[in-house]
């Protein structure tokens, strides 16, 4: 199992250009057919979560950017998966904003590699196609976005409003092929559109004629090692291992110290929970500070965090007898623990941390499981559209119970890991340049 896991880690790290690109033409491909159908926007989503993943994951190359990738996709995860579940005309403002925000970051960026690039090889290819196919999807989204807003800006062929016939339209203007079923109407759109179009023909003509053309001529292959010297740090992993928390003092002095730690992760859980319910938002997030902690702290932290956590909730919104499930955040910190000591929570390893994630959603849907049986519990009413939308199509109350903790866990789960990894890299950063500022000083005055 983890060789096959690893095999498929090298092909997709070998391969990233053409992952990309083909998640891209996935989108495109296979969303306006399944639009119309009951399970239309789940699986818009999905190919929606496919393709930030692999985005993610081609800019990979640089912490920095990895870091700010995950920070714009942690709020792009949570509304487009909410959107999927329980549609409303918020969720779907901030799926597009997010989505778009997302995009157009990660395709300046591809872009810039491209062009800064010193040989032209086939990744290089398939990295100014996928930028292409991006604008084009952005540009989308911007048009649904003013649509929404601004109802009767375009001239469309249905009553409503879709993210297909936007998209359609987008590309047919990128590529200005104009066919007049849709029409931009206001003067915004027009302005837009014109802007789309000279892109979309400056594009082509400069830029993936430039990439072909040097393609063709055989240009020497040299060792491209920008995506290796700008690693900083080179392994995030090994050198956060040390605990920040760890250091020389009484015992007393470093058990007040954890404690309070210990409360200010339960408090962020708390916060982002509440965030969570008062939003209607059918995740929970609740569990991000805990995994946060234990890479920055230790274990101990970590799980004490869950625990006070969830006695917070119990007294405050959940209901006495629901202080059990601190077994469930327990058994997160564990299993962020140890794939925290093997590496896998590495900010330049995205596809470790989303396996890691997955992982632990898994596991803890077992737990969750077991904790409703045992004590009886409720199915919790946050994630209940969720269950809903299995039982009406499965008819099987045990099946869709299982179907509705595996998503929601899963989901759930990585994206609090996403969320903690890129945290705990910003955090470390700082405390390390600080320190460099510190001896920078503390040489200076020596001379």
């Amino acid at each position: 199992m983890h060789r096959t896991f690893n095999s498929i880690s090298v092909w997709a790290k070998n391969q990233r250009p053409l992952v990309l690109f083909l998640s891209l033409i996935l989108l495109i491909a296979v969303y306006p057919l399944s639009e119309n159908t009951e399970i239309g926007g789940l699986i818009l989503v999905t190919l929606f979560t496919i393709v930030l993943l692999a985005a993610i994951y081609e800019v990979s190359y640089e912490t920095r950017y990895t870091v700010i990738g995950i920070m714009l996709a942690v709020p792009t995860f949570v509304a487009t998966w909410s959107e999927a579940f329980t549609p409303a005309r918020g969720t779907l403002i901030a799926q597009i904003v997010f989505l778009t925000i997302f995009l157009a970051y990660t395709l300046i960026l591809i872009l810039r590699h491209v062009l800064s690039s010193r040989t032209v090889r086939t990744g290089e290819i398939f990295n100014a196609v996928s930028v292409y196919i991006m604008i084009g999807v952005c540009f989308g989204m911007i048009y649904h976005l003013i649509e929404i807003l601004a109802p009767q800006s375009f001239r469309l062929t249905s009553p409503e409003v879709h993210f297909s016939e936007v998209t359609y339209f987008s590309f047919a203007t990128l590529t200005t092929s104009g066919f007049g079923d849709v029409v931009a109407l206001s003067t915004l759109t027009r302005s837009l559109v014109t802007l789309e179009a000279i892109i979309g023909v400056i594009y082509v003509a400069v830029l993936i004629g430039l990439l072909i053309g040097a393609f063709k001529a055989k240009a020497p292959v040299k060792q491209d090692k920008g995506r290796e010297t700008v690693r900083e740090p080179k392994t995030y992993g090994s050198m956060l291992k040390k605990s920040l928390f760890q250091g020389k003092g009484k015992a007393i002095v470093f058990v007040l110290a954890a404690l309070a730690i210990s409360i200010l992760a339960g408090g962020l859980n708390f916060g982002t929970s509440k965030l969570m319910i008062d939003l209607h938002i059918p995740f929970y997030l609740d569990t991000w500070a805990t995994s946060l902690f234990v890479m920055l702290g230790n274990l101990w932290i970590g799980m004490l965090a869950g625990v006070i956590y969830n006695l917070i909730m119990a007294f405050t919104y959940w209901g006495h007898s629901y202080w059990v499930w601190m077994f469930s955040s327990m058994l997160v910190a564990t299993m962020t623990w140890l794939f925290w000591k093997n590496n896998w929570i590495d900010v330049h390893k995205p596809l470790k941390i989303v396996a890691a994630g997955v992982s632990t959603g898994v596991l803890n849907t077992i737990m969750s499981y077991i904790i409703i049986r045992v004590f009886n519990l409720p199915q919790y009413e946050g994630t209940l559209v969720i269950y809903r939308l299995f039982i009406n199509r499965i008819h099987s109350q045990p099946i869709s119970s299982w179907l509705e903790l595996l998503l929601v866990e899963t989901v759930d789960k990585t994206i609090a890991i996403l969320f903690a990894a890129a945290i705990g890299y910003l955090i470390y950063d700082s405390f390390k340049r600080r320190r460099q500022s510190n001896s920078a000083d503390i040489s200076a005055d020596s001379t």
